[in-house]
């Protein structure tokens, strides 16, 4: 039975992404109001089919606030966050509109002069960010300001919205670097840091191989080592960037000091990041993607 239903959801997924390939031409050629109105729209279609995500965003929220926030404040955090999540489908099919960065889409760019500095040293520089606001965003705007920017992604399964997927970061000036095969990723990453460009990491995400734990709202996750490797074989700054989604599809960038793992121990760099990121969801907690199963994964199963 669980063989079956895992090809169930795969061809389902398979499915879903064709049909969303169909209409998302059609859908990013409606004036803007009408965009936010179909995304308004998927969103609540598709509420009874991501009910275990949401489950997983209540559990995150119990996890990371406790007693600290009462039940409604919790799910005004979720509420917001659908919203993020909402704003983010709608800036995809502008993106899909234009094939470029979309005029409507404003950015306020804090501490491109750390980025700068960083390059300045021709060793490279890892970006170290989240699941925080509308991230593609951010890779997005980094491209349109020139700079070399290769985010390691995860391919889709479904083939053809791969390609899709490909052509329009393509247009965008991003070049991605595929996470599988793992020693064609390294090999890619690796050049890209030793001729001084942006390699994107999201260390938000439970890994499914070669991990390491660190504390993370004061249990321990699972964290790529890859992050403290690549790091100190090339010498690379790593940055820690986020960006925070407004209302009216504006957004502020915020490129913070560089993490240093100077007289610290081997999981440093992790760990700082950790403390960051921490401090980045409290603030506003409404720009975390909640429904990752980021814990242990035996807390989902209760």
């Amino acid at each position: 039975m669980p063989r079956l239903y895992k090809a169930i959801r795969r061809i389902l997924a398979h499915a879903v992404g064709d049909l969303f390939l169909v209409v998302q031409g059609a859908i990013a050629r409606l004036p803007l109001p009408w965009i936010e109105r179909v995304a308004l729209a998927l969103s609540l279609a598709a509420h009874p089919v991501i009910g275990r995500y949401r489950r997983a965003a209540r559990i995150n929220l119990e996890l990371v606030f406790g007693a600290g926030k009462s039940p409604a404040e919790k799910e005004r955090i979720m509420a917001g966050f659908f919203l993020t999540c909402r704003q983010a489908l709608s800036e995809y099919f502008l993106l899909v509109r234009h094939r470029a960065f979309p005029p409507e889409i404003e950015v306020r760019f804090e501490g491109e002069e750390r980025l700068r500095a960083a390059r300045a040293r021709g060793k490279g520089v890892i970006l170290a960010s989240a699941h925080y606001g509308n991230f593609f965003v951010l890779i997005s705007e980094l491209a349109r300001r020139g700079y070399r920017v290769h985010p390691i992604t995860r391919a889709p399964r479904n083939r053809l919205l791969y390609d899709f997927l490909r052509g329009l970061q393509a247009d965008l000036g991003i070049d991605p670097i595929p996470a599988k095969p793992r020693r064609e990723c390294a090999r890619q990453t690796l050049a890209a840091l030793r001729a001084n460009e942006i390699v994107v990491l999201l260390l938000d995400q439970h890994p499914r191989r070669s991990r390491v734990e660190v504390e993370f709202f004061g249990r321990p996750v699972a964290v790529y080592p890859g992050l403290e490797v690549l790091a100190r074989r090339t010498g690379a700054a790593v940055l820690p960037a986020f960006i925070a989604s407004g209302s009216a599809h504006r957004h502020a960038i915020a490129v913070e000091p560089e993490l240093s793992p100077e007289g610290a121990g081997p999981l440093a760099l992790s760990e700082a990041f950790a403390r960051r990121l921490e401090s980045r969801i409290l603030a506003d907690p409404v720009q975390w993607w909640w429904f990752h199963r980021r814990f242990a994964r035996d807390l989902y199963s209760r």
